[in-house]
Parts: structure tokens; sequence; C-alpha cells
């Protein structure tokens, strides 16, 4: 699931609207709609993890919506650059364990 699915299923089991997950949060109505319409990727992660304790997720839920959040941040090449980055680190880890 996409983070606007996610945050959009915990904001409808939480039974609250988007104002008022905007003023748990200390934040804009603007940005919570924002972030739920895809015009603006997801904050900081401060202001995620606060969205996630206003809609009470539980400690694996809160792992796969920030998650999520992190990939919602990242464009195309943004994610084709961290997939090479970490293929690289991973070869040259194991050349270090390996001796190789």
């Amino acid at each position: 699931m996409t983070f606007t699915d996610l945050a959009s299923h915990y904001l409808s089991r939480a039974k609250i609207d988007k104002a008022q997950l905007a003023k748990r949060v200390g934040v804009s109505t603007t940005y919570i709609y924002d972030i739920f319409s895809q015009k603006k990727p997801p904050g900081s992660f401060e202001v995620t993890s606060k969205i996630g304790d206003a809609l009470e997720l539980t400690k694996s839920e809160r792992i796969e919506f920030l998650t999520a959040a992190w990939k919602a941040k990242f464009n195309d090449d943004d994610k084709q650059f961290f997939n090479a980055s970490r293929t690289t680190s991973a070869s040259v880890g194991a050349r270090i364990v390996t001796g190789k």
C-alpha cells in the first residue's frame, strides 16, 4: 500500500477528519490535505511520527506507515540511485568480509 492509502485507511479507522488530524499533529490543515492528495510528500520523520501517534498505530502499523512515508519522499530517479547504491554497498561489504 502507498503512504496515501495507509494514511486514508488509518484516518478512517480513527474516526477523525483531516482537520482534526492536523490539529492533533500541530500542522496546518492545508498540509494534511496536500500529503493526502499527493501534492506534497510526507514531511519529516518527526511529523510523520506525530501523524502515526494521532492515528494510534500499533508498532507493526507504524513501521509500515513510516516505511511507506519514506518511500513516498523519493521520485523514481532517487529510488534507482538508492537501489544501485545499496547493491554497491552490499558488494563492497561482501568483499571486505571475504577479503576478495
